[in-house]
């Protein structure tokens, strides 16, 4: 990736940001969880591009066509709107790897997990579910 693609998207990125009507705070909240870089002088090419993606609403993934898969994501989303995980797609990959008993640094993409496996980590996805909706309501 050449530094002018790396600029080009860079300012693609704050258009967006402009159009959407963030100010500098939202922008790296929505930065940090996103790609996880707060600063826009950290930031590659790439974590430009999944960036105004993200905010723009298009998704950076296709949709699995195995339920399971589609419930994993929808349950990581929505733990990552609770803030109980990061959200981010690395993190997830590294979750079911754990879940498989996978030896670090090795991630593993739901796509590829077996049923099994997938069963396992909505299972695991669930249990975290219950405890932060629990801990939000003694919260709030």
């Amino acid at each position: 990736m050449s530094k002018s693609n790396e600029k080009t998207a860079q300012r693609a990125w704050f258009k967006t940001v402009r159009d959407h009507g963030l100010d500098a705070e939202a922008r790296r909240d929505f930065q940090k969880k996103t790609c996880g870089k707060e600063s826009a002088t950290d930031m590659t090419e790439s974590d430009f591009r999944s960036c105004s993606r993200a905010l723009s609403g298009k998704p950076a993934f296709k949709p699995s066509h195995r339920p399971i898969i589609r419930k994993i994501h929808a349950i990581w989303g929505d733990l990552g709107h609770m803030k109980a995980v990061s959200g981010t797609s690395h993190a997830l990959r590294a979750f079911c790897a754990r879940m498989c008993n996978l030896q670090e640094p090795v991630t593993i993409s739901p796509e590829h997990m077996t049923d099994e496996q997938a069963n396992k980590v909505v299972l695991a996805l669930k249990a975290m579910q219950a405890r932060a909706k629990f801990n939000g309501d003694q919260n709030g």
